[in-house]
């Protein structure tokens, strides 16, 4: 859940971006940027979830490791 979560929020911040670039407005982007902010920290509670229910960190497969390095 927080992974699909993860991935909502960071196509809503792609889209904040895009009508930034296109309107000029700085509140978009303040608003886009905070958006990527707490898609970041559904990324990091989801890696963290998951390492905990697997009993080690996630990087045992392409997934896993996937996720690691957008984290990165």
């Amino acid at each position: 859940m927080l992974i699909g979560s993860f991935y909502a929020l960071l196509w809503a911040a792609a889209l904040a971006y895009v009508v930034h670039a296109a309107a000029g407005r700085r509140w978009v982007g303040w608003g886009a940027t905070g958006l990527t902010l707490a898609a970041w920290g559904l990324l990091t509670a989801g890696l963290v979830k998951r390492g905990l229910a697997a009993g080690h960190w996630p990087l045992t497969n392409r997934y896993e490791f996937a996720l690691c390095f957008v984290w990165a």
